[in-house]
């Protein structure tokens, strides 16, 4: 679990700090491992161009899931030289 922040710069056009939270988890499936997460946000996107004086600025939430799928393939019980 993490909180995490940053901070986007369009020169001559805008300024948008960002603020979020991710949670992750692992479920495993058989011989598949699946890592998982969400990610929640918000950032304010404040003018700093022209168009300032019309708009104070816009808001944004975004939602994110992501995951990954890592196969582990089954082992072999028999070794033999002659197929190796």
């Amino acid at each position: 679990d993490m909180v995490w922040g940053g901070l986007s710069f369009r020169p001559g056009d805008a300024l948008a700090p960002m603020l979020g939270y991710q949670t992750s988890w692992v479920k495993k499936d058989g011989y598949n491992t699946i890592n998982n997460c969400i990610r929640v946000g918000y950032s304010y996107d404040l003018t700093m161009s022209e168009i300032k004086n019309y708009s104070s600025g816009s808001h944004e939430v975004f939602v994110t899931y992501c995951f990954s799928v890592l196969s582990n393939p089954p082992q072999n019980r028999y070794s033999n030289p002659r197929f190796l």
